[in-house]
C-alpha cells in the first residue's frame, strides 16, 4: 500500500508562490544589507506545466553596490535561499558543500539576471553568501511574509 501525501492544486500553488518570494526577498535583503535598494514585484504565470513555477519575480533594483564581490553574493542569494528553504522542509541537513554542488548542477537554470549579478562567483564567496543568507533568515522571511501575505490575498490563496 503506497502512503503517498497529495497536495491540492491551492496548495502547491501557496508553495510556488512561497518559493518565489523567499527567493526574491533573499536578493532584497541582502542587496539592502550592502547599501542599495530596490523592490520586489511577483507575477502569476498561468502555466499548464506542472514542472514549472506558477509564479516569477524580480527585484527591481533602484541602487546597488559596485563591490563585485557583494553584487556575486546578491546575485546567488536566491538560489541559496531556495536550498535552505528545501532543506529547512526536509530537514536533510545539507551545507553549504552540498549547495555548491547543486548550483554548478543548476547553474544554467538560473535567470539571465541573477547570473549577471554573480558574474564568475568562486566557491568562497558562495560560502561567505550562504552564511549570510542563513545569519539574515530570519529579515528574509519577515520580508517575504509581507509580500505572501499580500500576494496570496490578490491571487485568492
Amino acid at each position: 500500500m503506497n502512503n503517498f501525501n497529495f497536495i491540492s492544486g491551492k496548495e502547491l500553488l501557496r508553495s510556488d508562490l512561497r518559493r518565489t518570494i523567499i527567493h526574491e526577498s533573499a536578493h532584497l535583503v541582502l542587496l539592502k544589507k550592502f547599501g542599495g535598494n530596490g523592490f520586489i514585484e511577483i507575477i502569476r504565470t498561468y502555466t499548464e506545466n506542472l514542472f514549472e513555477n506558477s509564479f516569477t519575480g524580480s527585484v527591481y533594483i533602484v541602487n546597488i553596490t559596485t563591490d563585485s564581490i557583494h553584487r556575486s553574493m546578491i546575485g546567488a542569494a536566491g538560489y541559496i535561499s531556495g536550498f535552505i528553504l528545501n532543506d529547512i522542509n526536509q530537514d536533510s541537513g545539507l551545507n553549504e558543500d552540498d549547495a555548491f554542488n547543486f548550483f554548478e548542477f543548476d547553474y544554467n537554470e538560473l535567470s539571465d539576471t541573477d547570473k549577471e549579478l554573480m558574474g564568475d562567483i568562486t566557491y568562497e564567496v558562495f560560502c561567505d553568501t550562504y552564511d549570510f543568507v542563513k545569519k539574515y533568515w530570519s529579515e528574509i522571511e519577515a520580508e517575504a511574509k509581507i509580500h505572501f501575505d499580500m500576494h496570496s490575498k490578490m491571487y485568492e490563496l
